[in-house]
């Protein structure tokens, strides 16, 4: 099969799996574990008050900035190890 071939397969792949959810689950919205943590215990215990609080209110901009930030930090560093685990045996062949 032809390398052209195959990165479309893979991308048609990764397109499919990124939008069943949100053909399945149509209208639902799609909130963090934190969110659903706090609703359940709220639900569980009716007079629970948080013990403490957050020391930096940040918006939802913010949020999703250091979010990206996170996620962007930890691709770079597994695409680095990924980089020299595979052209480590390159080098040492020369």
């Amino acid at each position: 099969m032809n390398s052209k071939v195959k990165v479309a397969l893979g991308v048609i792949a990764a397109l499919i799996i990124i939008a069943v959810p949100f053909i399945v689950l149509g209208g639902h919205e799609f909130a963090g574990t934190d969110d659903q943590a706090v609703e359940m215990i709220g639900t569980l215990s009716k007079g629970y008050e948080p013990w403490a609080d957050s020391p930096l209110e940040i918006s939802d901009e913010a949020e999703g900035l250091f979010f990206t930030l996170q996620a962007v930090l930890g691709a770079s560093i597994l695409g680095f190890c990924l980089g020299r685990i595979t052209s480590k045996p390159k080098l040492e062949d020369k």
